[in-house]
């Protein structure tokens, strides 16, 4: 028998003709299926799928007996994949159909004699395969093609259904492995859908009821639980990160959520995140404004007053700043203060507290109430002037929150604002006096302490100094007291009998206040003028000895003024009376600018007008001495090198030195050339003052030295004559590093123009045994060359700059050569040695070794016949010839 080809033969009864009379067979085809239970599957083959609605909508008994998985298949295909259109009927029916066949089946396994049942079997392998394939295909269209809508009807008619069928069939491990990957695919594509969409209430609302679902699996109703759990968390939290703003959120929070009465999961969610939204706006300044805007229009839109969400987030949050405020050591009227003043966001709430009271739990509504009525004891006090300074301090800070706090109050209570205050007026007038009490109390506290640390810059030999009573008082703390105690109770623009001191004795406190910040000067002037007055400092003195002793001081502040304005100080007072500061250029304008201040104010005189002037040669007079010990030795090392150049300059500012006690401050000028002087270290002016106690090793190496050279070549010697000895070649190696690293001074006032002079009048190439002279200085040019920096001539009018180029190389060499000094020590200290080897090898040697020396570094022996004259041999064929340093030939 051939095998039927069932495609064609589907195909052949396409024709409307063949439909109609298909149709009319069903019939027919029941009556076969009782012989033949094939039938129904092959004629379910050969249904299309508007014949398939059509039977189910008509509710033919045929469709009783199809496979559901294959039906299933049909329909979803023909519906989203072909875009069958169906009506609400139609589709209805189709719903109604699955879970029918559904209930059926799951009836079948829980009771097998079920009625609507013929042969389902917990273990019968068919139905294992068709509750896979149900699963399987729903998945497949759901991830692709359904919205929340048909998501919702499609798992409430045929997922549910289907999940609790398996969970009752026998299914064996591949059908197990199976429903639990169908199971997975299932929270992927409804988790695909949440992160996918946007978030509106229609949204919302389905994973509300995703969130309900309690599928027959009970491993799967957990993991789905969790996986949607926190896929609707994520959601929540990019909607705000990203696309909506935190008014965006909290408008949909508490307009849009209200209404979709939603389950507890997914309500904690949005809860928790308004509750984060709402806490992060109220830190940032800019967004509390945004939630006051935000807050006033969500409120108009509450039409009762009963329990809404809004009113729980922000009852936590209350309860979250108040826990933060409680943290300071405060009365509990302070702390209700302290906290309602500070709280960026108490003005709105005390509206929303006022307006929907009955909204928040009996709890909440004890311990709100609790801390308004603290607030309003505060209030209160101002009635009878009982307002504490800790009070006060809240109440200043927070001033404007303050009033706006009292108003709502007071219109929640139908009372005018003026109500709770005492007779001096409303309650901003009370809260005006107070405040004016205590900063009068805070003045003269601040001029005191000005007083005590000025006094605190004198050691006092007892424990208890002069100052110690006025002490006790500062450090009694105030914050308990009443402000009203604070200050005189005759006159509450004074607060001077809380100090015990009289108004003059203030009066002085202010001066010193304005001179506090004085770093040196104030202090020295005032230790000076106490040690005057009483010694020793601490016997039988109290502080008003030492405000007398600070009357002192003050005059001799404003006479330091007016004597440094008219410029007639000698430049050994001015160092005496600033020396405290050390010249410090900051530290001179601070203090010229605070005594000429203080001196315009507190003093009768004309103008003073010179301040910048004199601050500039005040300090300029402390450059001067800075840079004495450089000046001194730079003159000393003119003189030893016979320098004969500009060095007016430092001569001037020398002789102003040495004459301080004549030359005045107007004499000295607003800019220095010298300044770089004084900025020379210590470090590098022992280098110059080292090598100025040299001064006979200078003067022999300048008289017996023709440059770098000799000395190398007396070293040479030296080290020819030392042999093996380790000290004499230690001497010579510290004689070499020592020259070296002074070559900068030491040569630079040798005159070699005679060694240039020879050159140009030689023009013979050979040179005789008489010229040895000139090989000596031809090699001596070359070193020369080498340490052509150290070493050239020294110009007549060579001044103070160029000295200070050559000190510059000396100091780099020193840096480079940390034991410079040490060597030129043990040079100084044997000279006579050197004098000795110097001495012992005269010219021929030194003459001999130069030569020596050019022929190994630049002779060339040349062969060739030179005359024609002569017969040819040895001795006339072979010549030396040493390249001088302009490139001539000279031949030996």
């Amino acid at each position: 028998m051939g095998v039927i080809d069932w495609i064609g033969i589907r195909r052949s009864l396409m024709t409307t003709t063949v439909r109609s009379h298909f149709l009319q067979m069903i019939p027919s085809v029941l009556k076969l299926f009782e012989l033949h239970p094939w039938i129904i599957g092959t004629f379910q083959f050969l249904v299309n799928t508007r014949e398939l609605i059509h039977l189910v909508h008509e509710e033919n008994k045929i469709v009783e007996y199809f496979r559901l998985d294959t039906a299933l298949q049909q329909y979803l295909e023909g519906v989203y994949q072909k875009k069958i259109k169906m009506s609400p009927e139609e589709l209805a029916s189709f719903d109604k159909y699955f879970a029918r066949c559904l209930d059926d089946s799951i009836g079948a396994c829980v009771d097998p004699i079920h009625d609507s049942c013929t042969s389902h079997d917990p273990g019968n392998a068919q139905d294992a395969t068709v509750c896979v394939n149900l699963l399987s295909i729903s998945v497949t269209y759901m991830d692709k093609y359904f919205d929340p809508e048909s998501v919702i009807r499609f798992v409430e008619n045929i997922l549910l259904k289907a999940v609790h069928w398996a969970s009752l069939l026998k299914l064996n491990e591949d059908g197990s492995k199976s429903i639990s990957v169908v199971s997975r695919k299932v929270s992927d594509a409804v988790c695909n859908m949440i992160h996918r969409r946007k978030m509106d209430g229609k949204e919302v609302k389905f994973w509300d009821w995703a969130m309900s679902i309690a599928w027959k699996l009970p491993d799967f109703t957990e993991q789905w639980k969790t996986r949607l759990d926190q896929e609707i968390k994520n959601k929540i939290q990019n909607q705000c990160k990203h696309e909506w703003q935190f008014s965006e959120f909290l408008d949909f929070y508490a307009t849009k959520l209200t209404d979709l009465k939603l389950e507890s999961e997914v309500q904690k969610h949005f809860d928790n995140k308004a509750f984060e939204v709402a806490g992060k706006s109220m830190q940032q300044p800019k967004q509390v404004a945004m939630l006051k805007r935000w807050w006033k229009n969500i409120t108009d839109q509450f039409v009762d007053k009963s329990a809404h969400p809004v009113v729980v987030i922000f009852q936590k949050l209350f309860f979250q700043a108040q826990g933060k405020a409680h943290r300071q050591k405060f009365t509990q009227q302070t702390n209700a203060l302290n906290f309602v003043c500070n709280w960026s966001f108490s003005v709105q709430f005390c509206e929303l507290f006022e307006r929907f009271r009955k909204s928040f739990s009996e709890d909440a509504l004890r311990i709100i109430s609790g801390v308004w009525k603290d607030f309003q004891a505060v209030v209160d006090l101002f009635r009878t002037d009982g307002i504490l300074v800790d009070q006060m301090n809240i109440i200043v800070t927070n001033e404007e929150r303050f009033f706006l706090l009292c108003g709502v109050l007071d219109c929640a209570n139908k009372e005018k604002s003026s109500s709770s205050v005492d007779n001096h007026g409303n309650l901003t007038e009370s809260v005006r006096i107070m405040k004016e009490c205590h900063n009068v109390f805070k003045r003269t506290k601040a001029c005191v302490e000005d007083f005590t640390h000025l006094c605190n810059s004198i050691e006092f030999d007892e424990e208890s100094p002069p100052h110690d009573e006025l002490e006790k008082l500062l450090k009694d703390p105030t914050n308990k007291k009443k402000v009203i105690d604070l200050v005189n109770k005759d006159d509450r623009q004074r607060s001077t009998d809380y100090f015990g001191i009289t108004e003059d004795q203030l009066e002085s406190f202010k001066e010193i206040a304005f001179l506090k910040d004085s770093k040196k000067l104030i202090q020295s002037m005032f230790l000076k003028s106490v040690k005057e007055a009483q010694s020793p400092l601490n016997r039988n003195m109290h502080w008003t000895d030492l405000l007398q002793a600070w009357e002192i001081t003050r005059d001799e502040a404003v006479n330091l003024a007016k004597d440094v304005e008219a410029g007639t100080m000698t430049l050994t007072n001015v160092s005496q009376k600033f020396q405290a500061i050390d010249g410090s250029k900051d530290g001179i304008e601070l203090e010229v600018n605070l005594i000429y201040d203080f001196a315009e104010k507190f003093s009768d005189g004309p103008p003073l007008e010179n301040r910048e002037t004199r601050q500039l040669q005040i300090f300029n007079t402390f450059k001067l001495n800075q840079a004495n010990r450089a000046i001194t030795v730079l003159l000393q090392i003119r003189d030893l090198l016979q320098l004969e150049g500009n060095f007016d300059s430092i001569v001037e500012r020398k002789n102003m030195i040495e004459n301080q006690d004549d030359v005045q401050l107007y004499d000295v000028p607003e800019t220095l050339t010298i300044m770089e002087l004084s900025e020379i270290t210590d470090e590098k002016l022992v280098i110059l003052e080292k090598f100025i106690k040299g001064e006979k090793v200078i003067a022999w190496l300048q008289g017996k030295m023709k440059g770098i050279h000799g000395v190398q070549v007396l070293c040479d010697l030296a080290m020819i004559s030392a042999g093996g000895d380790a000290i004499e070649i230690g001497r010579v190696s510290c004689f070499l590093s020592a020259v070296m690293g002074f070559a900068p001074l030491i040569f630079w006032g040798q005159k070699n123009a005679e060694i240039t002079e020879r050159k140009q009048e030689h023009d013979d190439p050979q040179i005789s045994n008489d010229d040895d002279d000139y090989v000596e200085d031809n090699q001596q040019d070359e070193l020369d060359l080498r340490y052509k920096d150290d070493v050239n001539v020294c110009t007549e009018d060579a001044g103070l700059t160029d000295l200070l180029t050559r000190c510059n190389k000396v100091w780099e060499k020193a840096k480079d050569s940390k034991t410079l000094l040490q060597h030129w020590d043990e040079t100084v200290r044997h000279l006579s040695w050197f004098e000795d080897v110097e001495k012992f090898y005269g010219s021929v040697e030194k003459s001999s070794l130069t030569q020596a020396q050019a022929i190994n570094d630049q002779g060339v022996y040349v062969i060739k016949r030179w005359s024609t004259d002569s017969k040819i041999s040895v001795q006339n064929s072979i010549r030396l010839q040493i390249a001088s340093l302009d490139e001539q030939e000279m031949s030996l």
